[in-house]
């Protein structure tokens, strides 16, 4: 009896015993427990983030329009956007249309961007590019693509007008014996042609309306006085901005707060622009060898404007630098993009046609404008005699603004003369970096040139990516052939004398007869029929003749360098073999061959046309 009480007292404190064992134990553990879960916590919730982070990046942010991938959806949406923009073109009377044919080009320049299109289709859907490959056929994708092409369409309305030239000159008045007996005037019509000029545009952001007047320019040469009359812009306005592109966002996504409807209409922009950008403004500007290339430029797929190309090379001669170092500012600052504004204050970016009568933006040292981002832009641009609200996309006085006050204000703050600088070779880089960097502002990085060098260099004139303004300047001058005087060659004259209107850029385009897709191997100048058309350099007559491949009546002049193509001409007034000068009249604008109406083809080929090595006129010539 005595002996079980002992044994169960002893199992009562074993008991105990390891009973305070476990509870040590298991505090001891916890204790430990805690402290690796206080040491882990934080890369545990980091490496959370992350991954959330990385799912939200790939499954709601579309992969880069430049991806390889992507290709079929960008050609999809060229596609579609090309058809919404001629889907809706006509007269006041009603009278249908069925290529765009502003005279002025406005119509272009306003209308629907396949970028746009891409954007409101991932803002409707998420669409993923995986979504778009998985099914060759992509129907439910191009459905949505389609609707949303059609529901954003713009709608021209055009007018009807006359440009009448005629040529008036003194003519001998003689007797029945032959004898002069006096001198008379004489005036002979040398064309009147029908041209379509933009009425209203009504797009997604806003009505755009133009006004015009009849006006006559007469100019003086040997054969005459030379009277043009025809309409000319005097007045354009802007209403119900962004309001259909609200309305849209609003309806779609069930919007019920304007100012959500406001942040997702800057998200949208913003969304258009990153993809207009990142594909258009870097994938052209490098072949697959990181060479540059000209291929595209000043067409659809460069995004660079006739109007931009025109404004750049009028600033380059202007202020004595090459055009190929503004062409490094405007692809560093804004791809190439007028209407956009940087605002640094606010950590987005907006549209000008948005904001220029916004006080706030136009005039903040901390809001960019432009192709070159010019801040303040109220000020320096009233400075030079223009209004800022109104000229606040004109691409010419956005250059003319940004290159005055970098050559005139910064390189003069250096002592730097841009006619003495070496383009030609590479001592220019040395001879204006503080004068380029000053346009950003730093100079003396702590009252040191040689960190202010350093980070000139690392973030701004040059940068790891190869993206900064001396390095795109670089690949740029590699298009322009250099002469001895360390400019740019230009064939020497333009070959449309008084007639700058380009009414057809360079690059990919719909071919107005065709209805095709295909490259624009030059540039169209508009100018009436009969205005004479000249040959841009000297050189041999190799064809002066029509053969049936569209350019109707066609002149091409070959020099050591260069195969000059004039195309669509009335009449040829030169021969095959005979040598010509520059300058020498070859025949007269006309509209021959596949052509809508009036104009010159001007076309550039490095060596034999027959290779077709097209390459944009504008980057040799200027006017």
């Amino acid at each position: 009896m005595n002996n079980d009480m002992n044994n169960n007292v002893d199992n009562n404190e074993r008991n105990s015993v390891e009973k305070k064992h476990k509870k040590k134990t298991r505090r001891i553990s916890k204790r430990i427990s805690r402290k690796i879960l206080r040491f882990l916590l934080p890369i545990i919730l980091i490496f959370l983030l992350i991954c959330l982070a990385v799912d939200f990046f790939f499954y709601y942010i579309p992969k880069a329009v430049n991806t390889a991938e992507n290709k079929a959806l960008k050609t999809y949406a060229i596609k579609q956007t090309d058809k919404a923009n001629i889907s809706d073109l006509h007269l006041e009377d009603g009278t249908k249309l069925y290529e765009m044919c502003d005279f002025n080009g406005k119509d272009t320049e306003l209308a629907l961007k396949w970028s746009d299109l891409y954007a409101m289709v991932i803002f409707e859907d998420n669409t993923s590019i995986e979504s778009f490959n998985a099914d060759k056929e992509n129907k439910k994708v191009r459905k949505r693509f389609d609707k949303i092409a059609y529901d954003l369409a713009p709608s021209f309305t055009y007018i009807k007008g006359n440009i009448k030239v005629t040529l008036t000159k003194e003519v001998p008045v003689t007797d029945k014996e032959g004898n002069v007996v006096g001198i008379k005037q004489e005036t002979t019509v040398i064309s009147n042609d029908t041209v379509y000029y933009l009425k209203t545009a009504n797009t997604i952001y806003g009505t755009y309306n133009y006004s015009y007047e009849a006006k006559t320019d007469e100019r003086t040469d040997s054969e005459g006085t030379w009277t043009t009359t025809s309409l000319q812009l005097v007045n354009s306005t802007v209403t119900d901005e962004n309001k259909r592109l609200d309305e849209y966002l609003k309806k779609m996504l069930k919007l019920t707060e304007q100012r959500e409807v406001e942040d997702t209409r800057n998200e949208f922009i913003q969304e258009s622009i990153g993809i207009y950008t990142d594909q258009e403004n870097s994938e052209w500007l490098l072949d697959e060898n990181n060479n540059a290339s000209w291929g595209m430029i000043g067409g659809v797929d460069a995004n660079i404007s006739a109007d931009v190309i025109n404004a750049i090379m009028k600033a380059s001669e202007k202020y004595s630098i090459p055009p190929w170092l503004i062409m490094g500012y405007c692809y560093h600052e804004s791809r190439f993009i007028a209407d956009i504004m940087a605002c640094d204050d606010l950590g987005k970016t907006v549209k000008v046609s948005a904001v220029k009568n916004n006080p706030e933006y136009m005039n903040n040292p901390r809001r960019s404008l432009g192709l070159m981002q010019v801040t303040m832009w109220s000020s320096k641009c009233r400075a030079l005699g223009y209004d800022p609200v109104k000229e606040a996309l004109n691409p010419y006085v956005q250059i003319d603004v940004a290159c005055n006050e970098l050559v005139n204000i910064k390189f003069k703050q250096f002592n730097i003369d841009p006619k003495k600088v070496d383009w030609k070779g590479n001592g220019w880089v040395e001879q204006t970096w503080k004068g380029c960097q000053a346009y950003n502002g730093l100079v003396y990085y702590n009252q040191s040139v040689a960190k202010a060098k350093e980070y000139a260099f690392t973030h701004y004139l040059r940068t790891p990516k190869g993206d900064g303004i001396f390095d795109i300047a670089e690949k740029y001058k590699l298009n322009f052939q250099l002469n001895k005087n360390g400019g740019y060659t230009k064939i020497s004259v333009w070959p449309t004398p008084n007639y700058y209107n380009i009414t057809s850029p360079f690059g990919m385009r719909i071919h107005p007869t065709l209805h095709v897709r295909k490259l624009h191997p030059g540039i169209d100048i508009g100018a009436p029929s009969g205005a004479k058309v000249i040959s841009a350099t000297n050189g041999v007559v190799i064809r002066a003749s029509n053969v049936g491949d569209g350019y109707g009546n066609c002149v091409i002049v070959r020099n050591s360098a260069y195969d000059c193509l004039y195309g669509h001409l009335s009449s040829i007034s030169v021969r095959v073999g005979e040598k010509i000068p520059t300058g020498k009249q070859i025949g007269n604008v006309g509209s021959t061959g596949f052509s809508t109406g009036p104009h010159l083809h001007f076309g550039i080929s490095k060596g034999d046309y027959k290779n077709n090595n097209w390459i944009n006129p504008l980057t040799i010539v200027s006017h």
